[in-house]
């Protein structure tokens, strides 16, 4: 997804909750107010016309430059601070040898979604015969790569193997899950520039394809730092706390801890009788969302949240240590 894309997506959910939802009354209230500013921008040009503009240019610069002026003037010397240690430049670890690893760990993951993927088509009677072997061997000779074979577990090497339709339906719902995962790779390996939040979240696999017909995307140099992870995770980790508890709500999930169920049922009451509070799935409160997108949409947040505990954990670490996925 791009910015622009989200942009969009955004501005006509806000049109669509606006008369029911404050947080999208105070969005689309922001849009209004930054385009009347710009619309007042434009109306100054043309009343004053291109010499008053300039002159008003040259005003607000001059205003600018004696304040930053005045501010240098009245600062303190550095040796007038007392500082209490001695400055020293930030560290900021070198992560180009733990993209190495994940963008390994994205081909991989790629591999596996993209099979299985086909595996489903073949089951439903989807699969062009004349097509038939063609998945199987792109990811395959995509697989054989030496540091891509060795990353792969015994099972997914047995797996990718195996002649086309004959994998059970129990190993192949368990794979194209992993989509999520590679969401999350290509988003921390600086392939998209957004993480698709949950709102827009669809049961989409083109993310996958798109890199086992075109490997090279993944070759770069661009890693995002750990602490630019951490607000994905816990958005995440919110979402998947908010189906849990609606799951439990409405019964279709269960809970052992009698104290813990109770907290989540309270959660479930609370958040799903406020339209302005309550998580959204589309351009639905989760709430009033069917079972069916709860339970996916679980799943998805699940992943998501594994996924970046183990990379914030992985980046922290050396790169030698070897991440451990599920």
């Amino acid at each position: 997804m791009t910015r622009s894309e989200l942009f969009w997506r955004n501005l006509s959910l806000a049109l669509r909750r606006a008369t029911r939802d404050q947080r999208a009354l105070s969005n689309l209230l922001g849009a209004f107010a930054l385009l009347s500013y710009a619309a007042y921008l434009l109306w100054t040009v043309t009343y004053l016309g291109p010499w008053g503009s300039v002159c008003l240019t040259v005003v607000m610069g001059l205003g600018i430059v004696g304040a930053i002026f005045i501010n240098k003037k009245n600062a303190r010397d550095v040796e007038s601070v007392l500082s209490l240690s001695s400055p020293s430049a930030l560290q900021i670890n070198d992560l180009r040898e733990h993209r190495i690893r994940l963008a390994n760990i994205l081909l991989c993951k790629a591999i596996v979604v993209d099979r299985a993927n086909n595996e489903k088509l073949h089951r439903m009677g989807k699969i062009d015969p004349r097509r038939e072997g063609i998945c199987r061997r792109r990811t395959l000779d995509l697989a054989r790569r030496p540091e891509l074979w060795q990353t792969l577990s015994v099972e997914e090497r047995d797996l990718l193997i195996s002649p086309e339709g004959s994998w059970k339906w129990d190993a192949v719902w368990p794979r194209i899950i992993r989509i999520e995962d590679v969401r999350v790779l290509r988003w921390i390996l600086k392939i998209d520039p957004i993480l698709t939040p949950f709102e827009f979240l669809k049961p989409d696999l083109t993310a996958a394809l798109e890199i086992t017909t075109r490997p090279e995307q993944v070759i770069g140099k661009g890693c995002l730092p750990p602490w630019d992870l951490r607000p994905a995770q816990q958005a995440a980790e919110q979402m998947l706390n908010r189906c849990i508890a609606e799951g439990i709500h409405r019964g279709f999930l269960t809970v052992e801890d009698k104290e813990a169920r109770a907290q989540y049922i309270h959660l479930a009451q609370t958040l799903g009788a406020n339209q302005s509070a309550d998580l959204l799935i589309g351009s639905t409160i989760v709430a009033e969302t069917d079972r069916q997108h709860i339970e996916w949409v679980a799943q998805a947040a699940l992943r998501r949240t594994n996924m970046l505990t183990t990379v914030i954990k992985y980046l922290n670490s050396s790169p030698e240590e070897k991440p451990e996925f599920a």
